[in-house]
């Protein structure tokens, strides 16, 4: 019983249709018991009235039928049942018949691997279906209850075309039949809290890595670890945990993941090698270019004479970078004149520093891609990031651009992917020049900001996408599921408690709230994010200014 499934749900889930198409591939597929039986009473000329007139009899015919369905079954691969065992309770329980003693004798000795409950599509009664629409909903509960209760996983099947259910159906077979159960991610924030809800929707633990207590993902995890992702002993320790590992934040330990992607090669996504590169943004610069990808010219500096010597040779205006530790606009400062050199010096320190031309842009870009440790690949629709403050305010997917430079921008984030090792998410940011260009700014190795607007807007979303790369799962679609989506960033007003408010008439407004569960807010930090669907930029673009107005931090 190892390979038994039972595909399941109330009146009309498209339930036998699914058990046709599987039956069509090659899986063994166990009838129903109950439309056989009903039919074969038909056929000998009952009417559907006298089958059904006792209903708890009726279940209890159904008895024999299925223990014998249950015999002399392939072995070694996958069976399905058009029903369970455990469907009788729940339709015993109906009638209000609870603990059948009969039943109960038999269910100790049938179990499942796993059960998909489809969600009704809609209710069209028939000869055989004779359930109202309240006692159609009310089997639909009462099924996941019962298997529930047995210790049986309960999946359930969202209303989608059948070969997408099939698809969904393989993608748990696969897990199933995994042994890496739980994912490690190093890092604690709001990407870990979104990357750990799409684990769970896949069928993972997941266990988290921290130092805040109860920190945005540690609230929806399985399990957080308190310790530092920068402490090299918390990050080996926290590893002996889990099955697979991985990260949402750059300062991870990179020398501590890579000693234990040494003793487990398949393990550590992205590579930590790669962590290390992407994380010094002069040696990322290096990598690109030697691998002729377009980005601005820089120089590595380290005090003013060598600042002087490049303004002497390019000019004003200019970009000092840090070459670590840089996010959200911090670690840049633009200088314009000499007497910004100080002040830019006196934030971003003497030492690490490089400096790029600035380039004049007309828009920046995004693009958000995966790859598999088979090299598989999936690009994003391409999106324009709208800055404040060098914070990111604003995502606007697709990207109101010309198709050549969409096109331009997907091949490049492809070309870039290439450059670097390792499966899971990443993301490419660009300028798009006003000659026409498309060039790199920088690279994250984890999924991103830019990428948020896909967990409502694309078949896949980036979260979900990272974990099936990491898994060695088939990666999703990346298609938009909607003509335009914007996504906007909920950015702390003010420094003290976080109390939001305002969520539920945002919502009303038509907008997806995500809420990251941080206890403090303070100046500029990222609380929250909304994301809006329209059939134009302009209205999504108002639609969610309406919504990100209502809601406070």
């Amino acid at each position: 019983m190892e390979s038994w499934y039972v595909l399941t749900g109330g009146p009309s889930t498209g339930k036998t249709t699914l058990i046709e198409e599987l039956q069509k591939r090659g899986y063994p597929v166990v009838p129903e018991a109950a439309r056989s039986f009903i039919e074969q009473e038909l056929a000998s000329g009952k009417t559907i009235e006298e089958i059904r007139s006792d209903g708890v009899q009726f279940q209890r015919n159904l008895f024999g039928m299925k223990v014998a369905a249950h015999e002399d079954l392939p072995v070694g691969k996958p069976v399905f049942f058009d029903r369970g065992m455990h469907d009788s309770e729940a339709y015993l329980r109906v009638q209000g018949v609870a603990n059948d003693p009969e039943l109960a004798e038999i269910l100790k000795k049938i179990t499942y691997k796993k059960v998909f409950l489809l969600d009704p599509i809609s209710y069209i009664p028939d000869d055989v279906r004779t359930e109202t629409p309240l006692e159609a909903e009310k089997i639909q509960t009462l099924l996941r209850q019962v298997y529930e209760e047995a210790g049986i996983e309960v999946i359930q099947v969202p209303v989608m075309p059948v070969e997408e259910r099939i698809s969904f159906i393989h993608l748990h077979l696969e897990l199933a039949s995994s042994s890496k159960k739980t994912i490690g991610i190093v890092g604690g924030g709001q990407l870990g809290r979104m990357l750990t809800e799409a684990a769970h929707t896949l069928g993972f633990s997941v266990y988290v890595l921290d130092p805040t207590p109860e920190s945005p993902a540690g609230l929806v995890a399985d399990r957080q670890a308190k310790g530092e992702f920068t402490n090299p002993e918390h990050v080996r320790e926290f590893a002996q945990a889990v099955d697979l590992l991985t990260f949402e934040i750059e300062s991870a330990n990179a020398e501590a993941l890579e000693q234990i992607a040494q003793k487990r090669p398949d393990d550590v996504q992205p590579l930590p090698t790669t962590l290390s590169l992407i994380r010094d943004k002069l040696a990322q610069k290096k990598l690109l270019a030697v691998n002729n990808i377009a980005v601005a010219p820089f120089r590595e500096v380290s005090n003013v004479a060598d600042i002087e010597a490049v303004v002497k040779e390019w000019s004003y205006p200019l970009v000092l970078k840090a070459r670590f530790g840089a996010y959200d606009g911090r670690g840049n400062a633009v200088l314009s004149t000499k007497d910004d050199i100080p002040m830019a010096l006196s934030k971003l320190g003497e030492k690490n520093l490089y400096i790029e031309k600035f380039v004049p842009f007309q828009k920046e870009l995004a693009v958000v891609a995966a790859r598999t440790r088979s090299g598989e690949m999936a690009v994003y629709p391409v999106v324009e990031t709208i800055h404040k403050n060098n914070i990111c305010h604003m995502v606007v997917a697709p990207a109101p651009v010309a198709p050549e430079v969409l096109e331009k921008a997907q091949e490049l984030a492809a070309k870039v992917l290439e450059v670097f090792s390792g499966a899971g998410v990443f993301a490419v940011e660009m300028f798009l020049t006003k000659e026409g260009e498309v060039m790199v700014n920088e690279v994250a190795p984890r999924v991103h900001n830019s990428g948020h607007f896909t967990i409502e807007a694309c078949e896949t979303s980036q979260f979900e996408q990272h974990i099936r790369a990491i898994a060695g799962l088939p990666l999703g679609g990346t298609a938009l599921k909607v003509p335009v989506a914007v996504m906007i960033n909920i950015l702390g007003e003010r420094t003290g408690p976080a109390d939001p408010k305002g969520v539920t008439e945002a919502q009303m407004l038509g907008a997806a709230v995500h809420i990251y569960g941080k206890k403090e807010t303070k100046l500029e930090r990222k609380m929250g994010h909304i994301t809006v669907v329209g059939n134009t930029p302009e209205e999504a673009i108002e639609k969610a200014k309406h919504a990100r107005a209502r809601v406070t931090i």
